[in-house]
């Protein structure tokens, strides 16, 4: 493992991660998904506290953090790339889970 963790994914299930410092374009996100380290390559800026994708996710798919569905891609979205209001609905935003 290369870098310290500086994201963090608490389930398996999850296609987004959560930031926990900034990080830049060309940054590798590292985190650990039960005993397993992963990476993700960072395509935008990502702000602290922000979500990324950590697979690339279909317009209309849902976004699953907390162990819950959270919303749903309004665009298709790139592994690595900024999930936020751009390209999210959000479930407090009257989306239903099907």
């Amino acid at each position: 493992m290369e870098g310290s963790i500086n994201a963090i994914v608490i389930d398996k299930k999850y296609n987004v991660g959560v930031a926990l410092e900034n990080l830049k374009i060309n940054d590798i996100a590292y985190f650990k998904i039960g005993n397993d380290y992963k990476t993700v390559k960072v395509i935008d800026e990502i702000p602290i506290y922000h979500k990324f994708a950590l697979k690339d996710i279909n317009k209309d798919d849902f976004v699953y953090k907390y162990g819950e569905n959270i919303g749903k891609a309004i665009k298709n979205i790139k592994e690595g790339e900024h999930v936020h209001t751009h390209n999210l609905i959000s479930i407090r935003e009257g989306v239903e889970e099907q």
